[in-house]
């Protein structure tokens, strides 16, 4: 399964997907003119290897995708970036699921990476969260000592300040 997470807006009219696939994040889509479009070198190379392996032409890839033959040429060499909605497609012409056609290679099944992975970066979240707090309140108490030390302080120079007026004051007299 392909999600997308989280779209930016970039320069007001362009929008960016992290793509995840299997937990593991795998590239961007840029969205231009409401399509989502592959940016990854990478899929040009699959496609290409995966037609050749399955004895495909690219006319008869052509045909099955509803374009002409240069465009699909175009697909192949990267020279027209994939739109999204071709990618199942692609991947249902070629017999194989959507993540492979996009990594190259049959993913291992789910065996909870997922929830292994969320679990592991909430207990990280939770003791830095716990580690922040207590720094934090620690910081604050130092605070408040330093600002007590400062207040001794300048009670200090004050009194100080009057010894020292009332010393002037004596030895003019």
């Amino acid at each position: 399964m392909i999600y997308f997470f989280n779209p930016v807006t970039i320069f007001q009219s362009h929008c960016t997907s992290i793509v995840v696939i299997n937990s593991r994040p795998f590239g961007i889509f840029l969205r231009r003119n409401n399509f989502e479009v592959m940016d990854n070198a990478s899929i040009k190379e699959n496609i290409f290897r995966i037609r050749t392996e399955k004895g495909l032409s690219q006319d008869e890839m052509a045909r099955k995708l509803g374009v002409v033959r240069n465009t699909y040429r175009k697909i192949e060499k990267g020279d027209i970036r994939l739109i999204s909605g071709h990618v199942s497609e692609l991947a249902e012409i070629f017999g194989i699921s959507e993540e492979e056609l996009i990594l190259g290679y049959k993913p291992a099944e789910d065996s909870g990476l997922m929830e292994d992975a969320r679990a592991e970066y909430d207990t990280r979240i939770a003791a830095l969260t716990s580690a922040y707090e207590n720094t934090i309140s620690r910081l604050r108490s130092e605070i408040e000592s330093r600002d007590a030390e400062i207040r001794d302080l300048r009670s200090m120079i004050e009194d100080k300040n009057e010894i020292i007026s009332l010393l002037k004051r004596n030895s003019s007299l």
